[in-house]
Protein backbone atom coordinates (compact mmCIF):
# COMPACT_ATOMS: atom_id res chain seq x y z
CA UNK A 1 0.00 0.00 0.00
CA UNK A 2 3.12 2.63 1.10
CA UNK A 3 4.42 1.89 -2.85
CA UNK A 4 1.45 2.31 -4.41
CA UNK A 5 0.60 5.58 -2.45
CA UNK A 6 3.88 7.18 -3.22
CA UNK A 7 3.91 6.15 -6.93
CA UNK A 8 0.25 8.06 -6.87
CA UNK A 9 2.19 11.08 -5.33
CA UNK A 10 4.61 11.17 -8.08
CA UNK A 11 2.01 10.65 -10.95
CA UNK A 12 -0.22 13.09 -9.23
CA UNK A 13 3.07 15.53 -8.84
CA UNK A 14 2.89 16.07 -12.33
CA UNK A 15 -0.20 17.91 -12.92
CA UNK A 16 0.20 21.81 -12.04
CA UNK A 17 -2.30 22.28 -9.36
CA UNK A 18 -2.00 26.61 -10.22
CA UNK A 19 -5.93 26.56 -11.48
CA UNK A 20 -7.77 23.50 -11.46
CA UNK A 21 -9.29 22.27 -15.10
CA UNK A 22 -11.59 24.62 -16.56
CA UNK A 23 -15.58 23.94 -17.23
CA UNK A 24 -18.38 26.06 -18.58
CA UNK A 25 -20.05 27.98 -16.07
CA UNK A 26 -23.14 26.54 -14.54
CA UNK A 27 -21.81 23.25 -15.94
CA UNK A 28 -21.15 20.07 -13.14
CA UNK A 29 -17.34 19.93 -12.35
CA UNK A 30 -17.26 16.24 -11.70
CA UNK A 31 -14.61 14.10 -9.77
CA UNK A 32 -15.41 10.38 -10.36
CA UNK A 33 -13.47 7.74 -8.21
CA UNK A 34 -14.44 4.93 -10.43
CA UNK A 35 -13.34 3.58 -13.86
CA UNK A 36 -16.68 2.14 -14.93
CA UNK A 37 -18.14 5.67 -14.11
CA UNK A 38 -15.46 7.35 -16.18
CA UNK A 39 -16.25 5.38 -19.17
CA UNK A 40 -19.74 5.68 -19.31
CA UNK A 41 -19.02 9.58 -18.07
CA UNK A 42 -17.31 9.49 -21.52
CA UNK A 43 -20.44 7.77 -23.32
CA UNK A 44 -22.44 10.60 -22.29
CA UNK A 45 -19.94 12.71 -23.89
CA UNK A 46 -19.55 14.29 -20.48
CA UNK A 47 -15.72 13.74 -20.43
CA UNK A 48 -15.15 17.62 -20.99
CA UNK A 49 -16.65 17.83 -16.94
CA UNK A 50 -14.74 15.68 -15.31
CA UNK A 51 -11.97 17.85 -13.49
CA UNK A 52 -10.96 14.60 -11.20
CA UNK A 53 -10.15 10.84 -11.72
CA UNK A 54 -8.80 7.64 -10.36
CA UNK A 55 -5.37 6.48 -11.48
CA UNK A 56 -7.19 3.63 -13.11
CA UNK A 57 -9.44 5.63 -14.98
CA UNK A 58 -7.39 4.77 -18.54
CA UNK A 59 -10.23 5.56 -20.63
CA UNK A 60 -10.17 9.49 -19.67
CA UNK A 61 -7.10 12.17 -20.72
CA UNK A 62 -4.57 11.18 -18.24
CA UNK A 63 -3.46 15.24 -17.99
CA UNK A 64 -6.70 15.34 -15.45
CA UNK A 65 -5.49 15.42 -11.86
CA UNK A 66 -5.40 12.47 -9.86
CA UNK A 67 -7.91 12.32 -6.86
CA UNK A 68 -8.19 9.32 -5.01
CA UNK A 69 -9.56 5.81 -5.62
CA UNK A 70 -12.00 3.41 -4.29
CA UNK A 71 -10.09 2.81 -1.11
CA UNK A 72 -8.50 6.34 -0.73
CA UNK A 73 -8.92 9.61 -1.66
CA UNK A 74 -6.99 12.89 -1.70
CA UNK A 75 -9.15 15.12 -0.02
CA UNK A 76 -6.88 18.15 0.08
CA UNK A 77 -6.36 17.57 -3.30
CA UNK A 78 -10.45 17.09 -3.72
CA UNK A 79 -10.67 20.36 -1.99
CA UNK A 80 -8.48 22.18 -4.58
CA UNK A 81 -10.03 21.02 -7.89
CA UNK A 82 -13.18 22.79 -6.41
CA UNK A 83 -16.14 19.90 -7.97
CA UNK A 84 -19.95 20.39 -7.66
CA UNK A 85 -20.30 16.52 -8.22
CA UNK A 86 -18.37 13.72 -6.90
CA UNK A 87 -19.08 10.05 -8.27
CA UNK A 88 -18.10 7.05 -6.64
CA UNK A 89 -18.64 3.23 -6.02
CA UNK A 90 -18.25 2.72 -2.37
CA UNK A 91 -16.60 -0.61 -1.15
CA UNK A 92 -19.19 -2.84 -0.42
CA UNK A 93 -17.13 -3.73 2.56
CA UNK A 94 -16.97 -0.48 4.02
CA UNK A 95 -19.94 2.02 2.41
CA UNK A 96 -19.52 5.26 1.50
CA UNK A 97 -16.23 7.31 3.33
CA UNK A 98 -17.81 9.57 6.09
CA UNK A 99 -15.28 11.84 5.36
CA UNK A 100 -16.25 12.31 2.02
CA UNK A 101 -19.46 12.72 3.35
CA UNK A 102 -18.70 15.56 6.18
CA UNK A 103 -16.71 17.12 3.38
CA UNK A 104 -19.37 17.06 0.87
CA UNK A 105 -21.93 18.71 2.84
CA UNK A 106 -19.36 21.78 3.70
CA UNK A 107 -18.19 22.33 0.38
CA UNK A 108 -21.51 21.88 -0.94
CA UNK A 109 -20.87 18.65 -3.62
CA UNK A 110 -23.35 16.56 -4.84
CA UNK A 111 -22.20 13.05 -4.15
CA UNK A 112 -23.21 9.99 -6.66
CA UNK A 113 -23.38 6.42 -5.50
CA UNK A 114 -23.13 3.27 -7.43
CA UNK A 115 -22.12 -0.92 -6.77
CA UNK A 116 -21.38 -2.46 -10.45
CA UNK A 117 -21.82 -6.04 -9.69
CA UNK A 118 -25.43 -7.11 -11.71
CA UNK A 119 -26.57 -5.39 -14.96
CA UNK A 120 -29.69 -3.87 -13.21
CA UNK A 121 -26.74 -2.03 -11.12
CA UNK A 122 -24.83 -0.55 -14.60
CA UNK A 123 -28.79 0.66 -15.68
CA UNK A 124 -29.89 1.99 -12.82
CA UNK A 125 -26.42 4.09 -12.92
CA UNK A 126 -27.31 5.07 -16.57
CA UNK A 127 -30.40 5.90 -15.58
CA UNK A 128 -29.78 7.99 -12.72
CA UNK A 129 -26.63 10.26 -13.87
CA UNK A 130 -29.15 12.87 -15.86
CA UNK A 131 -30.70 13.77 -12.38
CA UNK A 132 -27.67 13.90 -10.01
CA UNK A 133 -25.35 16.02 -12.61
CA UNK A 134 -28.66 18.23 -13.39
CA UNK A 135 -31.23 18.03 -10.75
CA UNK A 136 -33.16 20.99 -12.12
CA UNK A 137 -34.83 21.12 -15.71
CA UNK A 138 -33.09 22.81 -18.61
CA UNK A 139 -31.07 21.79 -21.72
CA UNK A 140 -28.42 19.92 -19.96
CA UNK A 141 -30.65 17.30 -18.43
CA UNK A 142 -32.98 17.03 -21.51
CA UNK A 143 -29.97 16.18 -22.99
CA UNK A 144 -28.51 13.65 -20.57
CA UNK A 145 -31.88 12.42 -20.27
CA UNK A 146 -31.93 11.31 -24.28
CA UNK A 147 -28.75 9.61 -24.33
CA UNK A 148 -29.79 7.87 -21.17
CA UNK A 149 -32.68 6.38 -22.90
CA UNK A 150 -30.30 5.95 -26.18
CA UNK A 151 -27.86 3.66 -24.00
CA UNK A 152 -30.61 1.76 -21.82
CA UNK A 153 -32.20 0.76 -25.34
CA UNK A 154 -28.84 -0.49 -26.38
CA UNK A 155 -28.25 -2.47 -23.58
CA UNK A 156 -31.99 -3.86 -23.34
CA UNK A 157 -31.62 -4.71 -27.35
CA UNK A 158 -28.22 -6.52 -26.51
CA UNK A 159 -29.86 -8.62 -23.84
CA UNK A 160 -33.05 -9.40 -25.83
CA UNK A 161 -31.07 -11.16 -28.89
CA UNK A 162 -32.63 -13.04 -31.83
CA UNK A 163 -32.97 -16.91 -31.69
CA UNK A 164 -29.84 -17.23 -33.23
CA UNK A 165 -28.17 -15.73 -29.70
CA UNK A 166 -30.52 -18.02 -27.57
CA UNK A 167 -28.98 -20.98 -29.63
CA UNK A 168 -25.25 -19.70 -29.34
CA UNK A 169 -25.35 -20.15 -25.33
CA UNK A 170 -26.94 -23.64 -25.95
CA UNK A 171 -24.71 -24.27 -27.74
CA UNK A 172 -21.78 -23.81 -25.95
CA UNK A 173 -22.77 -25.77 -22.79
CA UNK A 174 -21.57 -25.17 -19.32
CA UNK A 175 -19.68 -22.37 -19.51
CA UNK A 176 -16.78 -20.85 -17.40
CA UNK A 177 -15.91 -17.12 -17.97
CA UNK A 178 -12.47 -16.76 -16.65
CA UNK A 179 -11.85 -13.48 -15.82
CA UNK A 180 -7.76 -14.38 -15.23
CA UNK A 181 -5.93 -17.80 -15.17
CA UNK A 182 -2.59 -16.40 -12.89
CA UNK A 183 -1.55 -16.30 -10.19
CA UNK A 184 -4.88 -17.44 -9.19
CA UNK A 185 -7.91 -18.81 -11.48
CA UNK A 186 -10.72 -16.17 -10.89
CA UNK A 187 -14.37 -16.34 -12.73
CA UNK A 188 -17.57 -14.39 -13.15
CA UNK A 189 -19.90 -16.18 -11.15
CA UNK A 190 -23.83 -15.41 -9.88
CA UNK A 191 -24.65 -12.10 -9.51
CA UNK A 192 -21.90 -10.53 -11.70
CA UNK A 193 -23.08 -9.31 -15.57
CA UNK A 194 -21.32 -11.18 -17.54
CA UNK A 195 -23.18 -14.24 -15.71
CA UNK A 196 -26.77 -12.49 -16.55
CA UNK A 197 -25.46 -11.49 -20.19
CA UNK A 198 -24.68 -15.74 -20.41
CA UNK A 199 -27.89 -16.36 -19.17
CA UNK A 200 -29.96 -14.28 -21.59
CA UNK A 201 -28.15 -15.52 -24.23
CA UNK A 202 -29.72 -19.16 -23.51
CA UNK A 203 -26.17 -20.04 -21.36
CA UNK A 204 -25.41 -22.08 -18.60
CA UNK A 205 -22.81 -21.14 -16.20
CA UNK A 206 -20.41 -23.73 -15.13
CA UNK A 207 -19.94 -22.77 -11.27
CA UNK A 208 -22.50 -21.99 -8.61
CA UNK A 209 -20.03 -19.48 -6.58
CA UNK A 210 -21.28 -16.11 -6.44
CA UNK A 211 -19.32 -12.30 -8.25
CA UNK A 212 -16.00 -12.59 -8.80
CA UNK A 213 -14.73 -16.33 -7.49
CA UNK A 214 -11.47 -17.92 -6.84
CA UNK A 215 -11.36 -21.17 -8.28
CA UNK A 216 -7.97 -23.91 -8.04
CA UNK A 217 -7.23 -25.99 -11.20
CA UNK A 218 -8.24 -29.23 -8.84
CA UNK A 219 -11.81 -26.84 -8.79
CA UNK A 220 -11.70 -26.60 -12.77
CA UNK A 221 -11.16 -30.29 -13.30
CA UNK A 222 -14.34 -30.78 -11.29
CA UNK A 223 -16.63 -28.72 -12.96
CA UNK A 224 -15.39 -30.04 -15.93
CA UNK A 225 -16.84 -27.01 -18.31
CA UNK A 226 -17.95 -27.67 -21.88
CA UNK A 227 -16.88 -24.21 -22.73
CA UNK A 228 -14.19 -22.20 -21.45
CA UNK A 229 -14.49 -18.05 -22.17
CA UNK A 230 -11.67 -16.10 -21.11
CA UNK A 231 -12.65 -12.59 -20.99
CA UNK A 232 -9.29 -10.28 -21.99
CA UNK A 233 -9.05 -6.20 -22.04
CA UNK A 234 -5.52 -6.01 -23.09
CA UNK A 235 -3.28 -7.73 -25.06
CA UNK A 236 -3.52 -8.48 -28.69
CA UNK A 237 -6.92 -9.65 -29.72
CA UNK A 238 -5.72 -12.43 -32.54
CA UNK A 239 -3.87 -14.28 -29.13
CA UNK A 240 -4.23 -18.25 -29.62
CA UNK A 241 -6.84 -19.13 -26.86
CA UNK A 242 -4.25 -22.12 -25.54
CA UNK A 243 -1.50 -20.08 -24.84
CA UNK A 244 -4.18 -16.98 -23.42
CA UNK A 245 -5.95 -20.13 -20.46
CA UNK A 246 -2.31 -20.60 -19.65
CA UNK A 247 -2.27 -23.68 -16.56
CA UNK A 248 -6.30 -24.09 -18.28
CA UNK A 249 -5.15 -25.34 -21.61
CA UNK A 250 -3.12 -27.49 -20.31
CA UNK A 251 -5.95 -29.17 -17.84
CA UNK A 252 -8.05 -32.63 -19.30
CA UNK A 253 -11.32 -30.69 -19.22
CA UNK A 254 -13.94 -31.16 -21.82
CA UNK A 255 -13.54 -27.68 -23.50
CA UNK A 256 -9.87 -28.65 -24.07
CA UNK A 257 -10.88 -31.95 -25.45
CA UNK A 258 -13.06 -30.49 -27.84
CA UNK A 259 -11.49 -27.18 -28.58
CA UNK A 260 -13.66 -25.07 -27.01
CA UNK A 261 -11.52 -22.23 -25.09
CA UNK A 262 -12.13 -18.97 -26.62
CA UNK A 263 -10.68 -15.41 -26.16
CA UNK A 264 -13.28 -12.97 -25.71
CA UNK A 265 -11.59 -9.76 -26.46
CA UNK A 266 -13.23 -5.91 -25.77
CA UNK A 267 -11.16 -3.21 -24.12
CA UNK A 268 -14.11 -2.44 -21.50
CA UNK A 269 -14.69 -6.39 -20.98
CA UNK A 270 -14.36 -6.51 -17.19
CA UNK A 271 -15.70 -2.44 -16.69
CA UNK A 272 -19.09 -2.82 -15.73
CA UNK A 273 -20.02 0.43 -17.38
CA UNK A 274 -22.42 1.54 -20.23
CA UNK A 275 -20.95 -0.16 -22.87
CA UNK A 276 -21.91 -3.61 -21.35
CA UNK A 277 -24.01 -3.96 -24.29
CA UNK A 278 -20.92 -4.12 -26.87
CA UNK A 279 -19.25 -6.96 -24.80
CA UNK A 280 -22.54 -8.91 -24.72
CA UNK A 281 -22.64 -8.55 -28.48
CA UNK A 282 -19.40 -9.76 -28.89
CA UNK A 283 -20.12 -12.88 -25.95
CA UNK A 284 -22.53 -13.65 -28.42
CA UNK A 285 -20.08 -13.98 -31.27
CA UNK A 286 -17.55 -15.95 -29.01
CA UNK A 287 -20.50 -18.18 -28.06
CA UNK A 288 -21.62 -18.97 -31.91
CA UNK A 289 -17.94 -19.65 -32.86
CA UNK A 290 -17.04 -22.16 -29.86
CA UNK A 291 -20.61 -23.82 -30.88
CA UNK A 292 -19.97 -23.77 -34.13
CA UNK A 293 -16.79 -23.43 -35.98
CA UNK A 294 -17.66 -22.86 -39.24
CA UNK A 295 -19.74 -19.61 -37.86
Amino acid sequence: MTAWITAAALLVGCHSESEPPATMPGEPRIVSLSPAISRTLLDFELGHLIVGRTPWCSSLDQAIPIAGDLYAVDFERLIRLHPSHVLVQPPASTGLDPALQRLAAEHGWTIGQWSFNTLDDITRMVRDLPAVLYPAEGPGRARTIARAEELLARIAAAMTSPGSSQAAGARSGRTLLVADTEPVVIVFGRETYLHEALLALGGENATAARGWAELSLEDVLRLDPDTIVLVRDRGPADVDPLEAAGPLGRLDTTARRMGRIAVLWHPDAKLPSSTVAEVIQELRRVLLRVGDPAT
